[in-house]
This record gives C-alpha cells, sequence and structure tokens, in this order.
C-alpha cells in the first residue's frame, strides 16, 4: 500500500486553514455572544446564594443563606460544627452511676494493668456489685472484646495477706459482699509457682466469673492471655 504523502505547497481550500488562530477564537467568542444576545443559549448568571451555589452544609444539614452568610442547621443529623462536618460525642455505654470503665485487650500482667489504669488517672476496676459485673459482661461480649484472650484482670486481690481479697481503695471483700467466683475459686493454686494465686481475673471460659490466677509479674505466661478493665470517676 503507498504512503499518504502531504505535499508541502499544497495550499488548503477550507476556509478554516487559511485562518489566522486568533480570529477563529475570536469569531467563537463572537458567535457564542450573538448566542447568548439571540437566547439561543440559555446561561444561568451565577448565583449570590451561597447554600445553591457551594452547597456548604455536609451530612444532611440544612443550609439557611442570610444577609451576612450562610448558617447550617444540624439538627437531627448526628453531626456538629459549623457546617455539620463533625459526629457528636456518643455518650460512653460503660459509664454507670459516677464510674466510667474501659475494657482493654492489650495483654500484660496485674501490676502493669493497674500501672496503666492509674497513670490514666484511674485504677483497675472495682466489680462491687451485679449490675456492674452485668455491664462488664455484655460489653465485651456484645463487642467480641474475648476472643483470643483468657480472660481480663480487675483490682480484687491478696497480695498482701493470703486470703484476705481488696479492692484497689482498700475495700476489703467480706462475706455477704456481692462476687462473682466461678466454681472452686478462689483455690491459690501454687502448682505453677510457690507464691500462689493472689490476682482477680474475669475467666473467659467460666463465662467472665471470677477467677484467681498468677498476677503474671512472676508468671510470664499470664503477660500474653489477659487484657484489663480500668475505672474512672466519672462525676
Amino acid at each position: 500500500m503507498p504512503k499518504a504523502v502531504l505535499s508541502r505547497n499544497k495550499q488548503c481550500t477550507c476556509d478554516p486553514c487559511r485562518r489566522p488562530l486568533a480570529m477563529m477564537i475570536v469569531t467563537g467568542l463572537d458567535s457564542l455572544r450573538d448566542a447568548m444576545i439571540g437566547g439561543l443559549v440559555n446561561i444561568p448568571p451565577i448565583s449570590d446564594d451561597e447554600c445553591t451555589r457551594d452547597f456548604p452544609c455536609k451530612n444532611g444539614g440544612e443550609c439557611e443563606d442570610t444577609p451576612d452568610a450562610y448558617k447550617c442547621d444540624c439538627s437531627g443529623t448526628g453531626y456538629i460544627g459549623v457546617d455539620c462536618e463533625t459526629a457528636e460525642p456518643v455518650e460512653d455505654v460503660l459509664t454507670l452511676n459516677c464510674s466510667r470503665y474501659e475494657v482493654n485487650n492489650i495483654t500484660t500482667h496485674w501490676r502493669n494493668a493497674r500501672r496503666r489504669c492509674v497513670n490514666n488517672g484511674g485504677d483497675l476496676a472495682m466489680v462491687t456489685s451485679q449490675e456492674i459485673q452485668n455491664l462488664l459482661k455484655t460489653y465485651i461480649y456484645d463487642n467480641n472484646i474475648q476472643v483470643g484472650l483468657k480472660g481480663f484482670w480487675i483490682g480484687l486481690n491478696d497480695r498482701s495477706r493470703e486470703g484476705v481479697y481488696r479492692w484497689p481503695d482498700g475495700t476489703r471483700l467480706r462475706s455477704g459482699d456481692f462476687s462473682s467466683w466461678a466454681r472452686s475459686q478462689p483455690n491459690n493454686n501454687r502448682r505453677r509457682s510457690y507464691r500462689g494465686q493472689d490476682c482477680t481475673l474475669m475467666w473467659r471460659s467460666k463465662g467472665l466469673n471470677w477467677a484467681d490466677d498468677y498476677c503474671g509479674d512472676y508468671y510470664p505466661r499470664n503477660r500474653n492471655s489477659l487484657g484489663y478493665i480500668c475505672e474512672f470517676n466519672a462525676c
């Protein structure tokens, strides 16, 4: 097949080829202007209403244009801010009376868990009623936080004196006080440590009922399997 060859000397006979580019642009603009004047092209004027021009309100907010500026009504959207751009804070579902609870699935030993809670302004949780026990269990199960863990450290312990269990504020657990020990607990098992079991956990395999266990700072295995629950003052 012969190649196509464009002759350098051949003159273009079509009208656009002979017009300079600038002339073509000017002519095009003139034609657009004439069309607009003649009503052939309908181009709406630029709006001064910021609500319809910029649609500034986000997440379903209702926009109201005022002489000074627009205003977004965020009512019922679940968002706040000038443009309804920030999600409203949700009330902590783990707040009960004057206490707020925080369930952590970061594994560590009991003493370090308590240190972390204290450094954040709280302490390991005091589970002193069935209401608190149920609140924590429901939250943990609903969010599957227990998966992969042996359980969660709480504040109850008998580290100072064997058999005398106390909460972090020094309150002694006495006969008749609320407790949620699993069957045959506490048992102070010494099989893996001569010091026995002095710290309390909510035990996953026993329905998050309590058990005494090796505190972990001298039994490394528990450092890698137990999360912890902090309690903070919410009043």
